[in-house]
């Protein structure tokens, strides 16, 4: 169900926050590790937006539709994980405002988790280099369980949170996100500053946040 915020942030027990292009801008450092690989094979680097928009579907996707593989595609794969693990956090930031706006949620009494398809050793890393330990209620991640738009790693995450589905609102930038709030029977925010910048929700018929800052607004509101 999309969900406006306006009036009916006062009904929430518990959010989750996509990490990928929703809660965090993490495109610099996984069009860095992909453009690494890309050099490594002879072949030129690409733009930041033209790797983003295929992040959010895991990192097979991503390589498969960013490099020329010749052949098999897993050992690719397997090297742009290993060269995003020496940089996942180099430029990695929250979206201005968002760190705040967590604690100020955190501080009304509301549960507040992370819901990401990014596996867990990566997303452990940033949370980590970034000083977000404290930040967030729980952490849900793509290799814990069935990733986005699978329900269950919502479900998880409300189960988590000693919340329900009627008190939870999940906030994503892809179609995968909102998928996943739809089958796990809760509220959706549509975030238009992520990875593809809001295509995939707009080809849903979805409405949403133009920018973090409206977000924000909408929950003072």
């Amino acid at each position: 169900m999309w969900c406006g915020l306006q009036s009916s942030a006062v009904a929430f027990r518990s959010i989750s926050f996509d990490l990928d292009g929703t809660f965090a801008d993490t495109s610099g450092d996984l069009a860095g590790a992909l453009n690494a690989l890309r050099v490594e094979l002879g072949q030129a680097t690409l733009p930041v937006p033209d790797v983003a928009r295929f992040v959010g579907r895991g990192a097979r996707w991503l390589v498969s539709n960013c490099l020329e593989p010749a052949g098999d595609v897993e050992p690719l794969v397997l090297r742009f994980l290993e060269l995003y693990a020496g940089c996942c956090s180099d430029t990695t930031a929250p979206y201005e405002g968002f760190d705040h706006l967590v604690s100020a949620l955190r501080k009304r009494g509301l549960k507040v988790a992370i819901a990401t398809n990014k596996p867990r050793r990566f997303t452990e890393l940033i949370v980590d280099d970034l000083g977000w330990d404290s930040l967030f209620d729980g952490l849900h991640c793509g290799d814990d369980g069935p990733a986005k738009p699978d329900p269950s790693m919502i479900h998880a995450c409300i189960k988590a949170l000693q919340s329900s589905p009627e008190q939870h609102l999940h906030i994503g930038d892809t179609a995968t996100d909102a998928q996943a709030a739809a089958r796990a029977g809760c509220l959706f925010a549509g975030c238009f500053w992520g990875m593809d910048k809001g295509l995939s929700l707009t080809e849903m018929g979805l409405t949403g946040f133009a920018q973090p800052s409206d977000l924000i607004a909408a929950f003072r509101g």
